[in-house]
């Protein structure tokens, strides 16, 4: 219709359409409720969606086309906690790590340290690795109250505690053969990557009296283990 309306307004109800009119020239014009230019249309950036009005779906920006299952894997998060990047990592270096049961035992009165049959064999990764040796087992003396049994450790062959050794069964009130659980650890830096071979040895307090590493028993063991420890 014309905007003939004398009264001196921009706004006008028209009973008809039953809507609000705008001044628009000389006509009028239904008023929109929904201005376009006053909203969000669009997104961009991490996420986006549009242009257009209603309803828009949205989309999640691709920062990564590197996709899929990974092992071990070796990730980047950007500061929105968003993965950017992904690859396989290395899988975890298996324990540095050698164990021996010996049954066998060993009997003596030798009063220099006789080998065993716990042995084994490691070889350092570095050479700063620490290398830590456990044992245990029994021992036992025909006189634990006057000749006392001993163990110590050699290393490639060499005793790393001569004199002392790093175990002693005495006692004046077991009587012969007492069987004694023992155990002792070890730790060392060799300083190579050289195998080197650690072996449990036994010897006799006074030279004459038998010592024994391991009783009579058949279900006696005794365990060394060589491990590497950081």
């Amino acid at each position: 219709m014309s905007n003939t309306d004398p009264r001196n307004t921009n706004l006008s109800f028209n009973e008809i359409t039953q809507e609000l009119e705008v001044a628009s020239g000389t006509n009028w014009s239904p008023v929109s409720l929904t201005n376009p230019g006053a909203g969000i249309t669009q997104l961009t950036g991490d996420v986006t969606a549009g242009p257009g009005t209603g309803s828009q779906p949205t989309t999640l920006k691709t920062v990564n086309s590197n996709v899929g299952s990974f092992t071990s894997a070796n990730i980047t998060v950007n500061a929105k906690g968003l993965i950017t990047a992904a690859a396989n990592g290395s899988s975890a270096a298996a324990p540095n790590a050698v164990s021996h049961v010996d049954s066998t035992g060993l009997s003596t009165t030798s009063s220099t340290p006789q080998p065993t049959g716990a042995t084994v064999t490691i070889t350092p990764s570095s050479n700063t690795a620490k290398i830590k040796i456990s044992v245990s087992g029994t021992m036992q003396s025909a006189a634990p109250n006057t000749s006392p049994a001993h163990l110590t450790l050699l290393k490639d062959g060499t005793d790393l505690a001569p004199g002392n050794g790093f175990a002693t069964y005495f006692n004046n009130n077991d009587a012969a053969f007492a069987g004694v659980p023992t155990s002792f650890v070890w730790l060392e830096t060799p300083g190579d990557t050289s195998p080197h071979i650690y072996t449990v040895a036994l010897w006799s307090g006074d030279g004459v009296t038998q010592v024994r590493w391991l009783n009579a028993s058949p279900d006696a063991i005794g365990i060394i283990i060589a491990e590497e420890v950081h």
